[in-house]
């Protein structure tokens, strides 16, 4: 009715299958699972859309920092220090930043050189 059952954990997944084949009831692959093997799930999923959003929140400040600096030069150079304190313990991604600046009607290319991130700014 319900398309999946979460058994409680003091309720065995063995006993309840043979309770459930025993009544003919049909019980496709995934469709049961402990409470406890579903609230793992439920907890990796947030915690996936948690690190998404932090990663995406630091794309966006990198991106307000590049627009601030482009006013003045196509060209900006942060050190890893700076590049960290924006986007945390995230990786730049240029894809998601163009993403951003895309907004505005702008693009970055990215080069990585020793510890510094140089960030050329053009129009689309």
């Amino acid at each position: 009715r319900y398309g999946n059952v979460k058994i409680p954990i003091h309720i065995s997944m063995d006993s309840f299958l043979k309770d459930m084949d025993y009544y003919g009831v049909a019980v496709m692959e995934g469709t049961v699972c402990k409470e406890v093997e579903c609230q793992a799930a439920r907890v990796q999923e947030l915690d996936r859309i948690i690190r998404e959003s932090q990663e995406e929140k630091g794309h966006i400040m990198l991106a307000i920092r590049l627009l601030d600096n482009y006013v003045s030069r196509s060209t900006v150079i942060l050190d890893a220090f700076e590049l960290g304190d924006l986007l945390g313990n995230c990786k730049p991604d240029e894809e998601l930043l163009n993403k951003c600046l895309g907004i505005y009607g702008l693009r970055a290319k990215m080069n990585e050189l020793r510890n510094k991130y140089q960030f050329d700014i053009s129009r689309t």
